[in-house]
Protein backbone atom coordinates (compact mmCIF):
# COMPACT_ATOMS: atom_id res chain seq x y z
CA UNK A 1 0.00 0.00 0.00
CA UNK A 2 0.89 3.27 -0.68
CA UNK A 3 0.36 6.85 0.48
CA UNK A 4 0.61 9.90 -0.62
CA UNK A 5 0.93 13.13 1.36
CA UNK A 6 0.86 16.27 -0.17
CA UNK A 7 3.15 18.71 1.92
CA UNK A 8 2.52 22.15 1.69
CA UNK A 9 3.94 24.74 4.54
CA UNK A 10 0.52 26.61 4.69
CA UNK A 11 -1.57 23.65 6.35
CA UNK A 12 -1.39 20.46 8.06
CA UNK A 13 -2.55 17.32 6.20
CA UNK A 14 -4.00 14.54 7.94
CA UNK A 15 -5.37 11.65 6.39
CA UNK A 16 -6.46 7.47 8.30
CA UNK A 17 -6.69 4.22 6.82
CA UNK A 18 -9.40 1.86 9.14
CA UNK A 19 -9.12 -2.05 8.40
CA UNK A 20 -11.25 -4.79 9.94
CA UNK A 21 -11.70 -8.36 8.95
CA UNK A 22 -14.69 -7.32 6.63
CA UNK A 23 -16.27 -10.95 8.11
CA UNK A 24 -17.73 -10.16 11.45
CA UNK A 25 -18.56 -7.66 13.97
CA UNK A 26 -15.53 -8.30 16.04
CA UNK A 27 -14.67 -4.38 15.69
CA UNK A 28 -17.02 -3.93 18.43
CA UNK A 29 -14.52 -5.64 20.39
CA UNK A 30 -11.65 -3.39 19.06
CA UNK A 31 -10.32 -5.82 16.50
CA UNK A 32 -9.68 -3.04 13.82
CA UNK A 33 -6.32 -1.12 12.62
CA UNK A 34 -7.02 2.65 12.70
CA UNK A 35 -3.46 4.05 11.15
CA UNK A 36 -3.71 7.96 11.47
CA UNK A 37 -0.65 10.21 9.72
CA UNK A 38 0.04 13.60 10.22
CA UNK A 39 2.01 15.91 7.93
CA UNK A 40 3.19 19.04 9.96
CA UNK A 41 3.43 22.46 8.46
CA UNK A 42 7.10 22.11 9.36
CA UNK A 43 7.69 18.69 7.34
CA UNK A 44 7.48 16.27 10.79
CA UNK A 45 5.72 13.01 10.31
CA UNK A 46 3.67 11.58 13.14
CA UNK A 47 1.78 8.17 12.59
CA UNK A 48 -0.70 6.97 14.91
CA UNK A 49 -1.65 3.78 15.21
CA UNK A 50 -5.16 2.40 17.27
CA UNK A 51 -6.72 -1.04 17.44
CA UNK A 52 -6.52 -4.68 17.97
CA UNK A 53 -6.57 -6.30 14.84
CA UNK A 54 -3.25 -8.08 14.01
CA UNK A 55 -2.10 -7.58 10.64
CA UNK A 56 0.67 -6.28 9.43
CA UNK A 57 0.62 -3.57 6.26
CA UNK A 58 3.43 -2.50 4.49
CA UNK A 59 3.10 0.98 3.68
CA UNK A 60 5.17 3.43 2.09
CA UNK A 61 4.61 7.02 2.17
CA UNK A 62 5.49 9.61 -0.10
CA UNK A 63 5.82 13.01 0.30
CA UNK A 64 4.73 15.35 -2.71
CA UNK A 65 5.93 18.60 -2.05
CA UNK A 66 5.20 22.10 -3.31
CA UNK A 67 5.91 21.77 -7.19
CA UNK A 68 5.41 18.30 -7.43
CA UNK A 69 1.64 18.02 -7.01
CA UNK A 70 0.83 21.13 -9.63
CA UNK A 71 1.25 24.11 -6.82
Amino acid sequence: MEWLAYYSSDKEMVGAVYEDDELSYDYRDGKYSLTKITVHKDGQIHVDNSGLLDTVVKTQVRIIGKGEAGE
